[in-house]
Formats: structure tokens, sequence, C-alpha cells
């Protein structure tokens, strides 16, 4: 990546011959994770994902990090049924960084909201935090995302949107839930 991409400088019809970039200042390096909130918006409805890229291979301490974002989001869902707040899912989410000495990376000076509602807004109510009480109720449309800081390796992002059902969430993703790698170069 470089700081000012000579993209659209002395653009022609013909392009030039390709050449080296010389003198660009390196923004990001192998081991850099690159995270992405996606938010499209379908026929008038939001839908989001939250997922983590390692540029490179993943660092076992990366690996290890992402597992406890994986544990928590996991929880988070396992929570939701009809009938439970938007708070019991917040708390099984910050629940599982507790466990690994993280619960001060769950607080909002890391970290707005564990997830939200989702619909014609791309953030809606209910927020999930411990302190948000919004009975969930069946056909809602949520995002559980335990997106925070981890003092070892960075901020890292993990979120699916569902549908809260009677029995607890239909998926409305098939991505996986891993930490993505790009080419190693």
């Amino acid at each position: 990546m470089i700081r000012r991409p000579p993209l659209f400088d002395d653009t022609r019809r013909q392009p030039a011959p390709l050449t080296d970039i010389r003198g660009a200042r390196i923004l990001a390096i192998f081991g850099d994770m690159v995270t992405t909130e996606l938010t499209p918006c379908v026929d008038g409805y939001y839908l989001q994902i939250c997922r983590t890229l390692v540029l490179g291979a993943a660092s076992a301490p990366q690996e290890a990090a992402f597992a406890i974002y994986r544990e928590s989001l996991e929880a988070g869902l396992a929570a939701i049924a009809p009938g439970s707040t938007a708070a019991d899912v917040a708390r099984a989410e910050n629940n599982v960084f507790r466990r690994y000495g993280l619960g001060e990376y769950v607080t909002n000076q890391y970290t707005r909201v564990r997830g939200h509602g989702l619909g014609l807004f791309a953030d809606t109510k209910p927020h999930i935090l411990e302190d948000v009480t919004t009975p969930l109720e069946e056909n809602m449309t949520i995002i559980v995302h335990p997106n925070t800081y981890h003092p070892e390796v960075g901020y890292m992002v993990l979120g699916d949107a569902v549908i809260v059902t009677a029995d607890g969430v239909d998926p409305l993703l098939t991505t996986a839930r891993e930490l993505f790698e790009s080419g190693a170069g």
C-alpha cells in the first residue's frame, strides 16, 4: 500500500508501460490485520458481517486471540432466544473475555456495543450491552459481534447477523467464522 497512489496522475488513453513505484511509504506489512464491517443494503434492509484478515499468515498469538472472539460470538448466539434480553447476549459474550483475563477490554473504553439490531437502519435498537434489558422477540434481526481490542494483537472483529427464532437463531450468513489470511506473497 502506498500513501499517494499515482493512479490518476497523467491519465492517458493508452497506458504507459508498467514501471516500479519508487519512494512510496509502506502502510501495511505482512502480519498486519485488516478489519472489515460490511453493511450492505438490499431492497431497503440492512445486513452486516464483520471479519478480520491477516496480511500473510496469521501468527500463533493472532490465532489464539481469534479463538476467543469465535468462542465469544458462539456464546452470544447460544444466549439468544425469545424472551432473553440484549443484556443476556452481551453478558454471554463478555464472560468469555473475562474467563481469559480480558474483562477490561469489554468496557466502553475499548468497544461500543457487542451487537445491535438491523433492518431499516444499519445500526438500530436493541444495542447489545449488559445494561440494555430489551427483550429479544421472534423475527428480530440482530448482529452479534464481540469486536474489541486485544492487548497482544490489536483490534479484531467477528460478527454474524441472525434472525431470532423460537428455537434460537437462523443465521443469515454462510461465511466461515475464521481468521482469514491473504497470500504470503
